[in-house]
């Protein structure tokens, strides 16, 4: 009986784009076996599925890479070679493509939506004709922007809107909301410092809660072309104010807001999933139409200043939350009609094919 692991040397938990994934595949064996071959397959992929308004569904199906390594195959004309019983190591390292979209999972209920985008290791072991396979997922998360690509997100902004109340001779206002961001980039785990002036000095209408909300924004392309947007849940709230009265006026200075950093980061990179972030400050007015001013922000993996090599962590760098529970899962690939396009084939490292039996590592009697 054979048993096979993948074991990924990676203290920090993740991979960014670009990065080298080293590691090792363990074969145990229980008694002396041939084996004639160990390989390893890198899979990334995403996939989407919604119900659109017309009660038909639409999805897509995207992959980045499919690309195997041979750790073991001996030249032999036997085509195996002989191993006695216990644990054995297969080392292997593997470049990654650039420009990968985040490791996430999406599921929103209103329409059916289920989204991901997966990267999965997986080998294969013939021991004595026999097939023993293992899998496992790992993380991607984006690669912190360039600064000369986001100079200009680093500037404040600001926006005002108005709203009338009433009709004709009973036309009260404006109210008017004024809000200002100090930025338009963030990382993860960083505060929004934002300003607010509300002035409803013109108007007779007592208002309701005043707050600031961070929403993400999910856009998804079909294999048609055809696009769904959907919001997801509030990231992140504060409340400013609980109500305001009529004809008075009020300014909040160098309010925070902050960043979860479970968040998974912006992301542009795939042809089926995106995702982005809106910065809202919003007053309940007591209408179907509330007045609120909508701030388009980038969430980054880290700050554009501490851009290291991708093989390093980064202070305060955090897990995004697995897509598989712990078990990985097979990315869909498309059909044969529909075959996939692989953009990039990344540089990939085999080591020396076994041609003689490794140095055995006595396995533990609890190992089965």
């Amino acid at each position: 009986m054979a048993q096979c692991f993948i074991n990924i040397e990676n203290p920090k938990g993740f991979f960014y784009p670009r990065e080298v994934i080293a590691g090792h595949v363990t074969a145990i064996l229980n008694e002396a076996a041939k084996m004639q071959k160990v390989t390893l397959k890198f899979i990334g992929g995403s996939a989407v599925r919604w119900l659109g308004n017309d009660r038909e569904f639409h999805g897509n199906n995207e992959v980045y890479f499919i690309n195997g390594l041979v750790l073991m195959e001996p030249k032999t004309p036997e085509k195996y070679v002989n191993f006695q019983a216990g644990e054995f190591r297969f080392p292997f390292q593997f470049q990654l493509p650039p420009n990968l979209p985040p490791s996430t999972s999406i599921s929103v209920p209103k329409n059916m939506v289920k989204a991901n985008v997966e990267y999965l290791m997986k080998t294969e072991i013939s021991v004595n004709n026999k097939m023993t396979t293992a899998s496992t997922a790992f993380q991607v998360v984006s690669s912190p922007k360039d600064f000369e690509e986001i100079r200009d997100l680093l500037e404040p902004t600001s926006l005002t809107e108005e709203k009338n109340f009433g009709c004709l001779c009973c036309r009260s206002g404006p109210l008017r909301l004024s809000a200002n961001i100090q930025k338009q980039i963030y990382y993860v785990g960083e505060k929004i410092v934002f300003s607010v002036e509300v002035d409803n000095r013109e108007t007779e209408k007592e208002l309701g809660i005043i707050e600031a909300k961070l929403k993400p924004v999910f856009t998804f392309t079909s294999d048609s072309g055809d696009t769904w947007v959907d919001f997801g849940k509030n990231e992140s709230s504060v409340r400013l104010a609980e109500n305001m009265a009529p004809c008075s006026e009020k300014r909040w200075n160098d309010v925070t807001l902050d960043i979860p950093t479970h968040i998974t980061p912006s992301f542009d990179d795939s042809g089926c999933i995106n995702m982005s972030y809106l910065f809202t400050v919003k007053i309940g007015t007591g209408f179907a139409s509330d007045l609120r001013v909508v701030f388009p922000i980038t969430v980054s993996s880290r700050p554009p200043n501490m851009v290291q090599q991708a093989s390093q962590p980064f202070p305060g760098a955090i897990l995004p939350p697995s897509t598989t529970d712990g078990q990985p899962s097979m990315i869909r690939l498309p059909t044969s009609s529909n075959n996939p396009t692989v953009s990039y084939t990344p540089q990939k490292y085999c080591p020396p094919i076994v041609t003689q039996q490794p140095t055995l590592k006595q396995s533990s009697k609890t190992l089965v």
